[in-house]
């Protein structure tokens, strides 16, 4: 079965979690883990880019994916 993201539900989660938001110190925890990963990171399912921006401001090589287009669109966006 194949689901992705309209453009409603795109609103909803940039406006509910926009780019930065924790959730239970997820990028915190996420940016400790990595410090020790030599090379690029893959962020599969990037969304609006909640997670990416902060791991690219704070100096990791993340290549990115998303199978929602609108969610990519957003993500371009910020």
């Amino acid at each position: 079965m194949f689901i992705e993201y309209g453009e409603l539900s795109t609103i909803f989660y940039e406006k509910t979690k926009p780019v930065g938001t924790e959730l239970d110190g997820d990028i915190t925890a996420y940016k400790n883990y990595l410090s020790a990963i030599k090379g690029k990171v893959l962020e599969a399912g990037v969304g609006t880019g909640r997670m990416l921006i902060p791991l690219l401001q704070a100096g990791f090589d993340v290549e990115s994916v998303d199978n929602s287009t609108q969610m990519l669109a957003q993500c371009q966006k910020t």
